[in-house]
């Protein structure tokens, strides 16, 4: 797995994490990488204050080109790829990236749409 992607998925887990006990915030230091396959991450997360374990599993996946279902969920991630190889995220996933992916996947009437 590229770093530059990992350290963007470490990144956005700690941004995200509160524990679930104690609400306490963690550090890239309470993270564990447990391993790594292909596209695959598994991470643990130890709550610094309560010490509570978590596990995140993540992937990182990129839509083809083509049809009009995917358009813009391929150029955002598109954009994201391009940001993280130019040393970083700065604002994340936006609320209206996530409506936008949604609205596309809506008007799409099968599976073979979001291929073509």
């Amino acid at each position: 797995m590229n770093y530059l992607i990992l350290k963007s998925i470490v990144d956005a887990t700690i941004s995200g994490f509160s524990c679930r006990n104690c609400g306490a915030r963690a550090t890239d230091k309470d993270i564990q990488v447990l391993g790594t396959a292909g596209n695959a991450l598994n991470l643990e997360i130890m709550c610094p204050h309560c010490k509570t374990v978590g596990v995140v599993k993540a992937e990182v996946n990129l839509l083809p080109p083509g049809g009009p279902a995917n358009r813009e969920a391929h150029a955002f991630f598109e954009n994201l790829k391009n940001s993280i190889g130019q040393g970083g995220v700065e604002s994340g996933i936006r609320d209206e990236d996530i409506l936008a992916i949604r609205e596309s996947l809506r008007n799409s009437v099968s599976v073979k749409d979001l291929f073509n």
